[in-house]
């Protein structure tokens, strides 16, 4: 194997910090994400009516053709978790949840969950019949790029499609509302609806086909009465639709009691670092389209304003958070800590500080351990370096000079072209150029932008890096294993930080460079290889 593998490069990555403890420092801005948006559902009568009608009829129509199997008798069906990251994400977190299903018959005002809180509602005549999953952060934003998926809990049968209804609600219908939804029966005869998919983001497999255990129904949206882009996720014991399934076990639930669903039931509170990133201004946290203002940036200049943006799940009362910036030679800028005095089941909270001038040209990174136990980074480039960006991922790239008229261009080895918008790009004659899922082959691609005709804004070029986590599992071959969410390739550099597994290779593996951080290592298994390109 290569020697560059075992590099230890101290010169890069030891950190000297000149003191114990960190400062402690508030927060400039951000709070309770929930007191902002409230993320409900609803249902009417006629509505619920009519889709068991629907549902019924189906599967008469599924048995007749005996596309639908007898109902086994296992007592229950085991769910994975019915959401996953597309290709191309792996952030420590996505979602947080809303709502669980309201125990108490009464309504309205009558709320109980499963764990004999209050983390439910209802309306009068509504109690609240289902796990609402929302995204986190900017939950619009993950809906346009198609970032997080709804997947098959359980294997099964799809017994009914509803397709082709708008999806980008932000408050209660005042008139008739019509979800996109996948509906899909299980061996033991219960029934999982899996409510509010983004319009046309459905699987292609039609109703009487079969689904296996993770795969693919579709995109998370907010079609039918929905306040924000969220899974209604609702279970039913049999196609009577008489009994619901509360599928999380605990002292409150009055359905099915200590019984649960889930093959893995996660704890009633899941404190988790969901998101680390930089921004050109404060986050703007917003319930429609049109209020999510993310203002995400990953370039900036000498002396220009930084905002740094961090959102939780869970977040407790006594927890605590370390940030550190840290410059191109990974010596640290600035580090503080935060602490946290309430609950909230999603909270963002941004700082902001001005960057030197001159400051240092190369890669910074911004990163938070959250509660001593949760680590995440965000990188950012300043003046003109390169940005670290992952493949699969969207990117904007930020013009550092303003005017009336932008053209973006790009130089791929032979000279600057001008660019338009298509499948890579967006926002070509604006000030933020989008990248759109580039491939790793556009690595060291340089972009710049041409302002008013005559100016040229920093030129800014590409790398793909991915960074190991090891948080999954030894195996190189796993993609929640890195930071990218998916496996590196020829065109990826890597970086092998500290973790819970050193990584293990077990395939013919590629990547285009290595960085192996001290006390970590680099397996390759007897009969397989690693290369590296470069």
């Amino acid at each position: 194997m290569n020697n560059k593998f075992f590099l230890l490069l101290s010169s890069l990555f030891s950190v000297t910090i000149g003191f114990c403890q960190p400062t402690i420092r508030q927060p400039d801005g951000g709070g309770d994400y929930r007191n902002l948006i409230s993320i409900k559902d609803e249902m009417s009568p006629l509505q619920r009516a009519s889709i068991i009608h629907m549902l019924q009829e189906n599967e008469a129509t599924l048995k007749a053709a005996k596309k639908l199997q007898k109902p086994t008798n296992p007592a229950f069906i085991a769910f994975a978790w019915p959401l996953k990251q597309a290709l191309g994400y792996n952030d420590n977190g996505y979602y947080g949840i809303s709502n669980y299903v309201d125990e108490n018959p009464a309504n309205p005002n009558a709320i109980l969950d499963y764990n004999c809180g209050n983390r439910t509602y209802d309306q009068t005549g509504y109690n609240h019949a289902g796990t609402d999953i929302f995204t986190w952060p900017f939950y619009w934003q993950k809906m346009e790029r198609n970032a997080i998926q709804i997947i098959a809990a359980a294997p099964g049968t799809i017994i009914a499609k509803s397709e082709g209804n708008f999806d980008q609600n932000c408050a209660f219908c005042s008139g008739a509302c019509n979800w996109n939804a996948v509906y899909v029966m299980h061996a033991d005869g219960s029934v999982a609806w899996y409510g509010h998919m983004k319009s046309g983001s459905q699987t292609t497999k039609a109703v009487g086909e079969t689904v296996a255990l993770g795969e693919y129904l579709g995109v998370v949206g907010s079609s039918g009465n929905s306040t924000g882009p969220h899974l209604h996720f609702e279970v039913y014991t049999n196609s009577s639709y008489a009994q619901l399934v509360d599928p999380w076990a605990g002292p409150c639930n009055n359905l099915n009691g200590f019984t649960s669903w889930w093959a893995n039931q996660q704890p009633y509170y899941v404190s988790t670092l969901n998101k680390v990133m930089t921004h050109s201004a404060a986050p703007g946290i917003g319930n429609c389209p049109a209020t999510e203002i993310p203002n995400e940036k990953i370039n900036f200049s000498s002396g220009e304003v930084i905002y740094l943006g961090s959102y939780y799940r869970d977040q407790q009362p006594g927890q605590q958070a370390t940030h550190t910036l840290y410059k191109p030679d990974n010596t640290v800028y600035s580090t503080w800590s935060q602490g946290f005095a309430d609950y909230y089941s999603a909270s963002y909270w941004y700082y902001y500080l001005t960057l030197p001038n001159p400051a240092t040209t190369g890669t910074w990174k911004y990163e938070i351990v959250y509660n001593s136990t949760q680590k995440a980074a965000a990188y950012f480039a300043v003046n003109s370096a390169y940005v670290v960006i992952c493949p699969g991922n969207y990117n904007i790239l930020t013009s550092n000079i303003s005017g009336t008229t932008y053209q973006w261009q790009v130089n791929t080895g032979s000279g600057f072209t001008n660019i338009s918008d298509g499948l890579y790009y967006g926002g070509t004659s604006s000030m933020q150029l989008q990248l759109k899922a580039v491939p790793t082959s556009f690595y060291d691609y340089q972009y710049r932008c041409l302002v008013n005709g005559s100016s040229y804004s920093n030129t800014v070029s590409l790398k793909f890096v991915s960074y190991w986590k090891g948080t999954a599992s030894k195996a190189w071959e796993d993609p929640s294993n890195w930071s990218c969410g998916n496996l590196p390739d020829a065109n990826t550099d890597v970086v092998i930080e500290s973790s819970p597994n050193n990584p293990e290779v077990s395939s013919l593996a590629t990547c285009r460079s290595s960085i192996v951080n001290p006390g970590t290592a680099i397996t390759v298994k007897t009969g397989y290889k690693l290369t590296v390109t470069h």
